[in-house]
């Protein structure tokens, strides 16, 4: 789908490019479908994208500063898509 970041990503970023992706919409049920979209096209994904930003919103501690009940997962589950990203050769990265 022409829409879809993920797909553009793979079209567009090649690897000669450094590509770079920020994903912050704030909306767990659309942000990780994305991140895990990412995971599963993992030959398109480690060929086109260098660098990967997400603040993934965890059930914790951030739901009393602004999170509230917009969250979706833990800390582990967190934890668990950086290393697979990493592992794929993503310089992937959290903040809260």
């Amino acid at each position: 789908q022409e829409n879809n970041p993920v797909n553009r990503i793979h079209q567009l970023c090649t690897e000669k490019d450094f590509c770079a992706f920020k994903l912050d919409i704030d909306t767990p049920s659309v942000e990780l479908p994305i991140v895990q979209q990412l995971i599963a096209q993992a030959d398109a994904t480690k060929a086109s994208l260098d660098e990967f930003f997400f603040e993934h919103h965890v059930h914790g501690l951030m739901q009393g500063w602004g999170w509230g009940d917009g969250v979706e997962g833990s800390f582990a589950d967190s934890y668990n898509l950086f290393t697979q990203l990493r592992q794929m050769g993503v310089r992937a990265h959290s903040w809260i």
